[in-house]
């Protein structure tokens, strides 16, 4: 069976909100075709094939709006499958006709692609004037081949306009808007007429730069800025000069100005360099701890002889993988010749400052697993006693047995069997973040 969708559209919301009937529900192939149409429509916009094929285009964006409203009404499916594939059928017009009209306009449709790049939709007014821009275009397609050089010169001088006047709005009209605040509310020809000139000239400067340039905006950049601060300090000259009852002359208002941003530029400065020492401190810290760990890893290896046990490093703790305990078969008890060799497992544990240690048993595959968790165990707790004994903390010390579900060796061999039988000890060195064997 079909699985089915609801179909939500943003008009949706207002008909649920005027008390109209829930949204008929429509397989999910339908639904889907209906949003690929709107998405196609959009792609052919961007295609601008709305001046190029004006007539088309608009026949195709009616029939998609009209697909919605008729998911909205609950119509037939039948129908809606039609009128989207007369939909499509009007777009693929659009686009051959599109295609065959581009050549000759190319130029126009370049430009106006790089207004509609730089935002000329985002300004009302702006969007307003690309309309009856578009709308000349839209005039001239249908005759191309009386299009004279005169008419094209003029259509794309006009998108160049608008991609022109797009840039300098994103660039600089909360410049423009400053000087002219600081002019009409806070009276700069008399307060600070020369910082207000020096703006003025900044603006026209990057204006000139923009028009120059429109194409590379890492070239006009920097006289945007050299705009934005000046009208910035233009802003912060008059209120300073007119704080308080005693107004200041501009010049020493502008010197106070000038020192406060070097002040605040201090401390910014402290600020990095604070950060950046922290930084270095952390990790030298950092460095030193590893450095430490790195070396009482080294010493710990030197503890022990290969027959003995092995030592790794995992992250910041260390293993000490213990091969020479020769418990009795079957047995937990401790044999004597093993406490030389806990003696020296206790030294590097106190050696690395530990502040933890969890203490594995392990054992081979043979006999039955629930025997063998126990015997794990009991060999892990006859251990953490030992140490206990020792004047080891037992608070510090952690048993757990995990029988034969931790191998390290294949237990087809009798190699690998007494490898897999094992004690391994965790150890925490001081200050490293604390594991526990049930996180393991």
């Amino acid at each position: 069976m079909k699985s089915h969708v609801l179909v939500l559209i943003g008009i949706a919301f207002v008909l649920a909100g005027c008390g109209q009937a829930p949204l008929k529900e429509y397989p999910e192939t339908t639904t889907a075709d209906a949003r690929r149409l709107t998405s196609e429509i959009a792609t052919g916009a961007a295609q601008h094939l709305d001046v190029l094929a004006p007539e088309e285009f608009v026949q195709a964006k009616k029939l998609s709006e009209k697909v919605d409203a008729a998911i909205i009404d609950g119509d037939d499916e039948n129908e809606i499958l039609s009128i989207i594939a007369q939909s499509r059928a009007v777009l693929k017009s659009a686009y051959t006709i599109g295609k065959s009209r581009r050549p000759a306009v190319d130029g126009i449709i370049r430009i106006r692609q790089m207004a509609m790049e730089a935002g000329v939709r985002n300004y009302p007014k702006f969007g307003s004037d690309l309309n009856h821009v578009d709308d000349d275009l839209r005039d001239q397609v249908h005759h191309l081949d009386d299009l004279s050089l005169k008419d094209f010169s003029k259509i794309q001088g006009k998108y160049m306009d608008l991609e022109l006047a797009t840039l300098k709005a994103n660039n600089l009209d909360h410049i423009i808007k400053a000087i002219e605040t600081a002019k009409d509310e806070h009276k700069a020809k008399k307060v600070a007429p020369k910082s207000l000139k020096t703006a003025e000239f900044d603006l026209q400067n990057a204006e000139n730069m923009i028009a120059a340039s429109r194409g590379r905006p890492e070239t006009y950049r920097a006289s945007v800025e050299k705009a934005r601060y000046s009208s910035q300090l233009l802003t912060d000259v008059i209120m300073v000069a007119t704080k308080g009852e005693n107004r200041l002359d501009e010049d020493t208002a502008l010197n106070i100005v000038y020192q406060n941003r070097r002040i605040s530029s201090l401390q910014t400065n402290l600020t990095a360099a604070n950060t950046k020492n922290k930084t270095l401190d952390q990790k030298m810290t950092v460095a030193n701890a590893t450095y430490k760990l790195q070396k009482s890893i080294e010493a710990a290896r030197h503890s022990f002889t290969k027959q003995e046990a092995e030592v790794y490093q995992q992250g910041d703790r260390v293993l000490i993988r213990l091969k020479a305990m020769n418990f009795s078969s079957g047995h937990a008890e401790l044999p004597a010749s093993s406490f030389t060799l806990l003696n020296r497992v206790k030294k590097v544990a106190i050696d690395l400052g530990f502040q933890h240690m969890i203490i594995e048993g392990h054992t081979d595959s043979a006999g039955k697993s629930e025997s063998n968790d126990q015997l794990s165990q009991s060999r892990a707790e006859a251990v953490a006693h030992y140490f206990e004994s020792n004047g080891v903390d037992g608070d510090k010390i952690q048993a757990v047995g995990f029988g034969f579900k931790k191998p390290i060796a294949s237990n087809k061999t009798s190699i690998g069997r007494s490898q897999n039988r094992r004690v391994d000890i965790i150890i925490t060195p001081n200050g490293a973040q604390r594991e526990t064997a049930s996180e393991k």
